[in-house]
């Protein structure tokens, strides 16, 4: 029984198809798991974590657009080197007309070729993880998360934060005092010393070591902060504590 296993294995190993997909899904996930790594930083952003998600993003829809050509070269000349089948157009199987709607016809943008026919899987698999990473990192309660560290982050820089407050206020109807929450953040903006090259990791030092009657001046402004630290942008750091204990 192992030895039919073994043998059904390299079957598959020596079958084209599967060759393609072995290949095709290295040279995607070499991507997605660069973001994954990025993203175990330990002070990782929810703004940082989007920022990285676009240019992974971007890259895979670059690759999606322009190396297919490259690709399709090197896969056909290493199944040579390896002995692997060449590669075959599928048969096209012709449906029965029953199973078409009155005067509709059959597809007719059939491959002609093995190239154009693995040319639609290579599109196609780049399509579903760009729509899975679209899917996790363009929610609309991650978005105001995003907001949530933009805002204290822009107030920081010195910078116009009326956009992203009105979008927070919005969002967490009641959750705030409005007008508290607008006067504190410009008593924040001007407490926090200027630096051009601030990021998000010099926010919290900052309010740890603010006195707790500043603390309380800018009550609603911790508030945001306060929903930041509960709802962190990442859990890596929790993991590894785990996996240590």
């Amino acid at each position: 029984e192992m030895k039919s296993r073994l043998n059904g294995v390299m079957f598959q190993l020596k079958n084209f198809n599967y060759f393609f997909g072995i290949c095709l899904a290295k040279e995607i996930l070499l991507v997605t798991d660069n973001l994954a790594v990025a993203l175990q930083k330990k002070d990782l952003s929810a703004l940082e974590g989007h920022e990285l998600y676009k240019i992974t993003a971007k890259a895979l829809k670059d690759m999606k657009a322009e190396d297919y050509e490259n690709f399709w070269e090197i896969t056909v000349k290493k199944a040579g080197e390896l002995d692997v089948k060449e590669p075959e157009l599928k048969r096209k199987i012709k449906k029965p007309v029953r199973f078409f709607i009155c005067g509709q016809k059959e597809d007719e943008n059939v491959p002609e070729t093995p190239k154009e026919q693995f040319k639609k899987i290579f599109y196609e698999a780049f399509d579903l993880v760009l729509e899975c990473l679209k899917s996790r990192f363009e929610q609309e309660s991650l978005k105001m998360y995003q907001n949530l560290q933009e805002l204290l982050l822009l107030a920081a820089k010195k910078e116009d934060y009326s956009e992203v407050l009105d979008e927070i206020l919005d969002f967490y109807q009641g959750d705030f005092d409005d007008e508290n929450l607008r006067s504190q953040i410009k008593v924040y903006q001007s407490l926090f010393p200027s630096n051009e090259s601030v990021s998000y990791g010099d926010i919290i030092p900052f309010f740890m070591q603010l006195k707790p009657e500043i603390r309380n001046l800018i009550s609603e402004v911790s508030k945001v902060l306060e929903l930041i630290i509960v709802l962190p942008a990442s859990n890596a750091h929790l993991e590894r504590s785990f996996s240590k204990m």
